[in-house]
């Protein structure tokens, strides 16, 4: 039963960097996401590509709180800008 509880008090919400420069960044990403978001649970890589991936976030929590932990993250010396906001979507940029 608690098992089941825990489960229902997670959520997917999808993230869409740009400014991933290697696939080195996009590892530094991960890392970063799963130490420092708030509530992260599992990461699933969608896609990279050059510049670009896609990653699942199982979160406890919702994407605002994802956003305000994401804003507040910098990768390889780089800051990380939430550029848009949904109920299921965060996207951002690293610059």
């Amino acid at each position: 039963n608690r098992w089941s509880k825990e489960l229902a008090n997670t959520v997917m919400i999808k993230i869409f960097a740009s400014g991933i420069k290697s696939y080195k960044d996009l590892n530094a990403f991960k890392e970063a996401l799963a130490a420092e978001a708030k509530g992260v649970k599992q990461l699933y890589q969608r896609y990279y590509s050059h510049n670009n991936t896609e990653i699942d976030v199982e979160i406890r929590g919702n994407a605002q709180g994802l956003a305000d932990d994401l804003s507040a993250m910098t990768i390889n010396g780089q800051r990380v800008h939430v550029t848009e906001i949904s109920q299921n979507k965060v996207a951002v940029n690293i610059k």
